[in-house]
């Protein structure tokens, strides 16, 4: 939902949000969408998709290669290539 519609209220309460907690959004083509909003302005500590997919990506160039690849250039040409 939040990939199609980043603003889209989705159905969470968002006054239960709070720190420590850990808000993952697996959408990769925004940066912000309304769940990772919420979740920084409630004090929660965010991984946005882009996060997760340079880091799987990653994971997976590493078990197949050997080699570790440079995580920030990977991250660079994402937003690049999606135009965040």
């Amino acid at each position: 939902l939040s990939t199609e519609h980043p603003d889209a209220k989705l159905p969470i309460d968002a006054a239960t949000l709070s720190a420590p907690l850990v808000v993952a959004d697996v959408a990769y083509n925004t940066s912000h969408t309304w769940l990772t909003r919420q979740a920084a302005e409630h004090g929660c500590s965010i991984i946005n998709g882009l996060d997760l997919y340079v880091e799987q990506t990653a994971l997976a160039l590493e078990q197949w290669t050997g080699v570790s690849p440079d995580r920030a250039a990977m991250r660079e040409a994402g937003e690049e290539f999606l135009g965040l």
